[in-house]
């Protein structure tokens, strides 16, 4: 399991007990990576990574993060700010962007399963995967189907790259804000997508509730 985007890795007991194991973490924020390698410095089955996904390496961005921490992102706030007003920016800073693919140059293990979840950013992560992308049979991804933030790829952009990649949206469960969640699969493996439509919901329930 590779999960961009991992915050406090709260879904990792998760991912445990499913047997979604080895788990390489990755986030953008100094302190979630530090507090991630602490809590997870013993387990030789979880690895953590400091990077900003994207889809170019060393470029020059600029990281807003806000009060909540989850809602930080190298794009500026678009109409987040009108659907979560109790979210604000705190602080900015400059970070330099990293390829997946290069981020985990060092690893060989392969991954089947991709969780991710940077605030619109998500389709530049993934293409920043390059051929990594090859080995991955399902696709676990917030998805917009408005600006919440600026540049921002929509759901419809995904569907279309995830498409030209061999993948085929199996589920989908927007919220009322303009943004949700959405699961691919490889279209050979379409027929077991109802299962892992289950499995993934229990997981992510489990996660939620801590």
């Amino acid at each position: 399991m590779l999960h961009v985007g991992a915050h406090r890795g709260e879904e990792v007991p998760a991912y445990t007990r499913a047997g979604w194991l080895p788990v390489v973490l990755v986030d953008a924020l100094p302190e979630c990576a530090a507090h991630l390698q602490r809590v997870h410095e013993e387990r030789s089955d979880v690895d953590v990574h400091l990077g900003v996904a994207w889809d170019a390496d060393g470029e020059g961005l600029i990281m807003h993060r806000t009060n909540n921490g989850e809602s930080s992102s190298v794009l500026p706030m678009g109409s987040h700010r009108q659907r979560h007003p109790e979210v604000r920016i705190v602080d900015e800073f400059t970070v330099s962007s990293v390829r997946l693919d290069t981020l985990l140059a060092g690893d060989p293990r392969r991954f089947d399963a991709v969780m991710m979840d940077i605030q619109g950013a998500e389709l530049r992560a993934l293409r920043g995967l390059g051929e990594r992308l090859e080995d991955v049979r399902w696709i676990y991804c917030e998805v917009n189907q408005e600006d919440l933030y600026i540049g921002s790829a929509l759901l419809d952009e995904v569907d279309a790259y995830l498409g030209e990649q061999g993948f085929v949206r199996v589920d989908t469960r927007m919220t009322t804000s303009g943004w949700g969640d959405a699961l691919y699969a490889r279209r050979a493996e379409r027929p077991r997508a109802a299962s892992l439509r289950r499995l993934v919901r229990r997981l992510w329930t489990a996660a939620a509730s801590g």
